[in-house]
């Protein structure tokens, strides 16, 4: 049997004022939608009190840098003392300068606690932590955000560095970490570090260099990771995670850089995304590594790599050329509706319903009309 569809309208009202009504209301919903306004988040308080003790830790190390090398204010405009040399004994690969400069701004600690918040993380939370050499700057802020929020940090530390990243002979990650927790400005201490560089043994990093990472493991007194295999790398890191969550799940993986147990070698970290993430593209997980295993695992990550795009997200300038002002920038707003205009728009397409259904003489729910069956027809 065949079936005509049937579709009823108000036979009264012009088509002409149906289409006007329509381009009205979505013109008010893109109006509504693009005229947003800026509201400070609920977490300001908490975001800049992360961000001043990142400053302070500036300080602290600017101070133990100039001990060790004069700053160079060629490539470090801000005279942060936190942005390192193009070559050393424990540089460990090629790093690219403006991704260094960019994360010389203290407000990035109100960036990673608002990333931590993002995944779920929790005060109380175990948060597993893989950091090295070549962004001392977001080592030193992921520190203080993850005091700040409360959760239970499980970092290893890698001895090496990129390029203008913790290269300095004697100024290691290692060694920055244990200068910062003698001055009291943190208090999270590794569990663990290794050589780095690919693989996470020291390849690419000179003999006169393991040398020098090796004492500054020992000075730190932490636990020496020295793998036969990329592959025992990625093991022994996610076994000692696992032993220092002491029973609790890992809410959170943070990686810092690129080091090459964290994220594989570079024909396969490039597949994870900077910033916040939850899955990757099948080739991301050709080679084993920690941030592949936890996203197996349903875990988010937190990428600290691709400086740029980070900063863009989270309203942070690119390369700063002066000290940045404590709670600047986009990250701590957010962008929200403006009320009164979204209640506006509503009710004023409701009066012009009213309006249009009133001249038309159609039965309306404001004028209390009782429906008459000849105001209607069919229409195939």
């Amino acid at each position: 049997m065949a079936y005509t569809r049937v579709y009823w309208r108000p036979s009264q009202i012009p088509t002409g004022a149906l289409v006007v009504l329509a381009m009205i209301s979505l013109g008010g919903m893109l109006m509504v939608e693009t005229m947003l306004q800026q509201e400070t988040i609920s977490d300001y308080g908490l975001m800049v009190s992360a961000a001043r003790q990142t400053e302070e830790g500036m300080t602290t190390l600017r101070a133990v840098r100039e001990r060790v090398r004069r700053i160079d204010a060629d490539v470090d405009p801000v005279d942060s003392g936190m942005i390192g040399v193009s070559s050393s004994p424990v540089t460990s690969l090629a790093g690219h300068l403006p991704a260094k400069q960019t994360t010389i701004n203290p407000n990035w600690a109100a960036a990673i606690l608002k990333m931590m918040q993002e995944a779920g993380v929790k005060p109380g939370d175990a948060v597993a932590v893989a950091v090295s050499g070549s962004f001392p700057m977001l080592n030193l802020a992921a520190y203080v955000a993850m005091e700040r929020l409360g959760v239970q940090p499980i970092v290893i530390a890698s001895g090496s560095a990129s390029q203008w990243g913790a290269n300095l002979p004697g100024l290691t990650w290692i060694d920055m970490a244990r200068e910062l927790r003698a001055a009291g400005v943190i208090k999270t201490t590794e569990v663990a570090a290794s050589l780095g560089g690919a693989e996470d043994r020291g390849i690419g990093v000179s003999d006169r260099g393991k040398d020098i990472i090796r004492k500054a493991i020992k000075r730190a007194d932490l636990r020496f990771l020295l793998p036969a295999t990329l592959e025992e790398a990625v093991a022994k890191r996610i076994g000692l995670y696992t032993q220092y969550a002491d029973g609790k799940p890992i809410a959170a993986y943070i990686n810092i850089g690129g080091g090459t147990a964290s994220t594989g070698p570079p024909a396969v970290d490039q597949y994870f995304e900077p910033g916040v993430i939850t899955s990757a593209v099948p080739r991301a997980f050709s080679v084993e590594s920690v941030t592949g295993h936890y996203l197996k695992q349903g875990i988010p990550v937190l990428n600290l790599s691709g400086i740029a795009t980070i900063a863009r997200r989270y309203g942070l300038p690119p390369v700063p050329q002066t000290p940045q002002p404590i709670g600047a920038g986009g990250v701590y707003n957010t962008m929200g509706y403006q009320r009164w205009l979204a209640v506006a728009w509503v009710l004023g397409i409701l009066v012009m319903i009213y309006v249009v259904t009133r001249i038309s003489g159609v039965a309306s729910a404001f004028g209390g009309k009782h429906e008459d069956p000849r105001q209607v027809r069919p229409t195939l």
